[in-house]
């Protein structure tokens, strides 16, 4: 089901992760990026993993991880357009969680490095392309992102 935000639709497949190709979620961005009145939408990307049987869930975790991590290498601020309908940011964040713990009832914790780069270029961002800073949408990121940086990595006052 779209949202009325939703520009695109992208399903991530097995190969696309396997072999850490993210030019499809760069190129959609930069499409929207490019496009003068789109630039500044909010949750714009519906992002969908196709699950396909992989007997082993750890190495589905680590790739999804090496996936998300060269992801925010490139483009640290790309959460800001993927829809968060149902748990799409949560299960980012989760495979970008140093601790990517099995047991999911515990949360999941990113590096300070991480989390605060990830802010940080959300911010500049939302700067950048004038986008309204105090959007309930992007203030809920900010919160997820924030509450998932590790205890001891955390800086008072950041948010």
């Amino acid at each position: 089901m779209k949202d009325k935000n939703t520009l695109l639709s992208i399903d991530l497949t097995k190969e696309d992760i396997h072999s850490t190709n993210i030019n499809l979620i760069l190129d959609s961005i930069n499409q929207i990026e490019a496009n003068q009145s789109l630039n500044n939408r909010f949750a714009s990307i519906e992002l969908h993993t196709i699950e396909e049987d992989e007997s082993d869930s750890n190495q589905r975790r680590t790739k999804r991880r090496l996936y998300f991590t060269e992801l925010v290498k490139k483009l640290p601020y790309f959460l800001f357009y993927i829809n968060p309908i149902g748990d799409s940011h949560l299960k980012i964040i989760t495979y970008l969680a140093d601790d990517m713990k099995s047991n999911r009832k515990e949360e999941p914790r990113l590096s300070g490095k991480v989390g605060y780069k990830m802010i940080e270029a959300i911010e500049d961002h939302v700067t950048r392309i004038g986008f309204e800073p105090e959007h309930e949408g992007l203030l809920e990121l900010y919160q997820l992102i924030s509450d998932s940086i590790k205890e001891e990595d955390l800086q008072c006052g950041f948010l």
